[in-house]
């Protein structure tokens, strides 16, 4: 009964966050005004969370826990303005994802992980939080495509991935920004599972961008 719990709080996580993306959309169609186009790029650290029957696990005997691996993005976005000081965004980008896990041979550790590309559409809603610096606060989420992946990562599923983001952000100089988000998985990346022992796998990131508004 309780590895139901995890799967039932994922599914009402998918359609809250589902009903809320779609109103911000068709809100921005009825009264958003186009503002501007940016392009962004930066340094990623990309890790991964891992659970079995809804308890999160530390790996041990030979294999170490899963680290953060570097990673990049780039990508290109618009700002359309619902209200005074709110603003929706919606883009398309490119960017790595993955981990690190270092496994102890007869000499110096072997270093090793997931290298996985993919495509994301993300879409968030910014707040404007000092007016001064041109602060904002933003949450929202991403959809993510697998493009590419690398031999040890067979079990990586295919099939798009979603994802939650926190961020915050602020003007450095001129039409230069400067961002650091958070996300977190709430899709299963794991592709082998069976009856009585569910593996949960789910992808987490760090990333700082500098943005160009045009």
């Amino acid at each position: 009964m309780s590895s139901s719990i995890p799967n039932v709080s994922h599914n009402l996580s998918f359609k809250l966050l589902f009903i809320v993306l779609i109103t911000c959309i068709s809100t921005s169609c009825v009264y958003g005004q186009l503002t501007r186009w940016e392009i962004y790029s930066g340094p990623s650290l990309t890790n991964t969370i891992h659970s079995v029957n809804g308890q999160q696990i530390v790996w041990t005997y030979s294999l170490n826990s899963p680290q953060y691996a570097p990673g990049f993005l780039f990508g290109i976005d618009r700002r359309n303005k619902l209200w005074r000081g709110i603003e929706l965004q919606t883009g398309i980008e490119i960017k790595t994802k993955g981990d690190k896990l270092s496994k102890q041979q007869f000499g110096p550790d072997t270093i090793y992980g997931l290298e996985l590309l993919y495509v994301g559409l993300p879409i968030s809603i910014a707040f404007k939080i000092l007016e001064s610096r041109q602060m904002y606060f933003k949450v929202g989420a991403s959809t993510d495509f697998l493009v590419k992946k690398n031999e040890i990562a067979w079990w990586v599923k295919n099939n798009p991935q979603l994802s939650s983001r926190l961020g915050i952000g602020c003007r450095i100089y001129m039409n230069l920004f400067c961002e650091l988000t958070y996300t977190e998985g709430l899709s299963n990346i794991y592709s082998d599972n069976f009856e009585y022992y569910k593996t949960r796998i789910r992808h987490q990131s760090i990333e700082l961008s500098v943005i160009y508004r045009l």
